[in-house]
C-alpha cells in the first residue's frame, strides 16, 4: 500500500501541475485582447506626451500622424495589435488624455501637456 501511495504522489502533483497550466493558459489567453488595448493605449500616451515635450500644441491632425506607426505585440501568444483608422483613434485618445488630466484644451491651436498640480 504504501509502495503505492509513493508511485501515485508524484503523479498526482504532475496532474494538478497540468491542470493549474492549463486552467492559467486560458485565462491568459482571455485577456490578450484588453491587454493589448491597454498596450496600446500606453505606447500612444508616450508618443504624444513626447511629442509635447519638444513642441507647446499638438493638433488632432499632428496627433493622428505622431500615432499613425504604432503597434504593441504579445511575446507569448504573438498577437499584434496596431491602430487602423487613426481619426476615430485619436478621438477617443484625446478624450481619455483629458479624463486622466495629461492633456488640456488649447483653444484653435489644439491641445497641450496639463499643468501638474502641486499638492498642499
Amino acid at each position: 500500500m504504501l509502495e503505492n501511495l509513493k508511485m501515485f504522489a508524484p503523479f498526482l502533483v504532475f496532474m494538478i501541475a497540468c491542470v493549474a497550466a492549463f486552467v492559467w493558459s486560458r485565462k491568459r489567453g482571455e485577456d490578450t485582447e484588453a491587454t493589448l488595448n491597454q498596450r496600446l493605449l500606453r505606447a500612444t500616451t508616450k508618443k504624444v506626451e513626447k511629442y509635447l515635450q519638444k513642441h507647446p500644441y499638438i493638433t488632432p491632425e499632428e496627433m493622428e500622424k505622431v500615432i499613425r506607426f504604432v503597434q504593441v505585440r504579445d511575446p507569448i501568444s504573438r498577437r499584434m495589435m496596431r491602430i487602423d483608422d487613426t481619426k476615430l483613434y485619436v478621438k477617443g485618445l484625446i478624450r481619455c488624455l483629458l479624463d486622466q488630466k495629461i492633456i488640456a484644451y488649447a483653444g484653435k491651436d489644439g491641445y497641450c501637456l496639463a499643468k501638474k498640480e502641486e499638492e498642499k
